[in-house]
């Protein structure tokens, strides 16, 4: 693991909570041949605390609407939400520091300008599994990023991940045991919910994280940060 980071890369942060997207990019690496000890790493945009307290008002509406049906939901800890651009899997941790100076490389992006959008659900409102909101502004630009991320890492081993990309952010998942009819009432009740005022946020930096699974949920420790602040 890294011994010390850069002035412009952030020192570890450790935050609880869950991904913001329904399922994680996942770039299938090369066979390490490293027996070294690994870490579950991925690359990340951490979301800024307008955002998570608007997540956080959602699920406390949606919780007051569907009373004794909460519990059928596993609710997302908005701690430590974020948006998967890279899930790189267990990676040695020999190799930490070249993946954050292969992701230096992004730097010269600048910031991608997002705001919250619409609410949503898959597969669809008639029967959730994830209940989610929208990230509206540029996700063309966003889109390119997460592009070029994942192409930076192909040199080393991780191939781009070709799944389609619709950035969301989840509120809640339906638990295996929820019945057919009780997700339609909860999709009902979650679509009844007024748009909430879109929020804006500038994404200015991406991260490289590392995921512990436990008992209470992961566990994320930011590894180091890189800035997009030199547009070109």
């Amino acid at each position: 693991m890294t011994d010390s980071i850069p002035p412009d890369r952030e020192s570890p942060r450790v935050d609880a909570g869950s991904t913001g997207s329904a399922t994680e990019p996942i770039l299938a690496s090369a066979e390490p041949t490293d027996p070294g000890p690994r870490a579950r790493l991925f690359v990340a945009i951490e979301l800024p605390e307008n955002l998570t307290a608007l997540v956080g008002s959602i699920q406390s509406r949606l919780r007051d609407d569907i009373g004794e049906r909460a519990s059928l939901l596993r609710w997302v800890d908005v701690t430590g939400a974020h948006l998967t651009l890279a899930f790189l899997g267990a990676t040695p941790e020999s190799r930490i520091d070249e993946i954050v100076d292969a992701l230096d490389h992004v730097r010269h992006r600048g910031p991608v300008h997002l705001a919250s959008g619409g609410l949503g659900a898959f597969p669809g409102p008639r029967s959730p599994r994830v209940l989610w909101i929208g990230l509206d502004g540029e996700r063309d630009a966003l889109g390119s990023l997460r592009s070029e991320v994942q192409n930076t890492l192909v040199p080393l081993g991780w191939p781009p991940d070709t799944r389609g990309f619709a950035p969301h952010v989840t509120i809640a998942r339906a638990r295996d045991d929820a019945r057919s009819a009780e997700r339609r009432a909860i999709g009902i009740a979650y679509g009844a919910i007024w748009p909430p005022s879109p929020v804006a946020f500038a994404v200015d930096a991406i991260a490289l994280m590392r995921s512990d699974l436990g008992p209470g949920g992961p566990r994320y420790t930011r590894l180091a940060r890189i800035p997009l602040t030199t547009a070109r």
